[in-house]
């Protein structure tokens, strides 16, 4: 009989053992859930790559013609991202990229395209890449309030509070 009551004992011993590290094992998943949970909700859910406030992207209608692009100029604050609704009112194709190569397709007349660029980190230049056009006078420059640095980047972002000069 002695036996059996230590058989027995191991076995109440292995039954409390596989319940207590069941219970741990719960518990440690929940606390994982948990911290991952009150992560994303301190985050907000998203990552935006931000720490700031965010900025609204801008939406601005521009016209190519024969030799312009109007507006002829944009002011808008560091970090912004801008939409361009993109319209050729002129008489043969014309395009418009910023910095030279982010931008539209080569547009027939008559033909539009909506682009959303930036974020805008620096002041930068759009303008046609028809031979000769830029040089003519086919451009629109992009300042940047704010600024971090001196040259012509784009990548990604909002904007509020661009300034539209015609």
């Amino acid at each position: 009989m002695s036996i059996e009551l230590q058989e027995h004992g191991h076995e109440k011993t292995a039954k409390r053992d596989g319940w207590l590290a069941l219970v741990a094992t719960f518990s440690a998943l929940a606390m994982i859930v948990m911290l991952f949970a009150a992560g994303v909700a301190v985050r907000g859910g998203d990552d935006d790559g931000g720490g700031g406030a965010p900025v609204a992207t801008e939406s601005v209608d521009v016209t190519l013609g024969d030799l312009f692009v109007e507006p002829s100029s944009l002011t808008m604050p560091a970090g912004a991202t801008l939409t361009l609704n993109v319209t050729n009112d002129g008489a043969m194709p014309h395009d418009l990229k910023v910095g030279g190569t982010d931008g539209t397709a080569m547009l027939d007349p008559g033909q539009s395209e909506t682009i959303t660029i930036g974020p805008f980190d620096a002041s930068t230049e759009a303008w046609c890449t028809v031979p000769g056009h830029r040089e003519a006078g086919m451009s629109m420059m992009i300042t940047v309030e704010g600024e971090a640095g001196g040259d012509t980047d784009v990548a990604a972002g909002d904007s509020h509070g661009t300034d539209v000069e015609g």
